[in-house]
């Protein structure tokens, strides 16, 4: 099985809030850009308003614990869409947390915190706080980005009428 396939899997067996967290399961051509973007960014290549895949944890049996990703914006202009819903006019430059999912027999055994962790000293090696627009419901990823050292910073509204709280982490 592809690894993209894997991770699509990883997401299928989330139960129904998880499968929501920041957007929901991805379709297996964004998990392949995410993929190749992160392998440009290895080799030195750091893409602007892109996915990035981050990290991927395999057990023995090369199954995929874990994964995450996020966008990188590099003096952004805000799209149409943050503009209206989120109130952002200004450029963007700030890492922006997007995926974050952990198999359900894995919970509770530091994958999650490895995960932001990772994230969180990448984005501050390149000088960028770190974002993160979580459904004002999810405690649970609300607790683990607290737990690192997030602080919510304001409410918002989605198009569809979702409360969203932005949560950041500072350099």
């Amino acid at each position: 099985m592809k690894t993209e396939e894997k991770i699509r899997n990883l997401f299928l067996i989330q139960n129904s809030q998880d499968k929501n967290f920041l957007g929901g399961i991805p379709y297996t051509e964004n998990l392949k850009r995410e993929i190749k973007n992160y392998e440009n960014f290895v080799l030195g290549n750091i893409v602007e308003r892109k996915r990035i895949n981050l990290e991927k944890i395999f057990s023995e049996e090369n199954e995929i614990l874990g994964y995450c990703s996020f966008t990188i914006m590099n003096n952004s202009l805000p799209t149409q869409y943050k503009k209206e819903f989120i109130g952002l006019s200004e450029k963007l430059n700030y890492f922006q947390f997007r995926k974050l999912v952990v198999h359900p027999n894995y919970g509770n055994k530091g994958i999650g915190n490895k995960l932001v962790n990772y994230r969180l000293n990448l984005s501050h090696s390149l000088g960028k706080e770190s974002i993160c627009d979580v459904k004002e419901k999810n405690e649970k990823i609300i607790n683990l980005l607290e737990k690192n050292g997030f602080k919510k910073n304001f409410k918002w509204k989605t198009k569809k009428g979702s409360l969203m709280l932005r949560l950041v982490h500072e350099i």
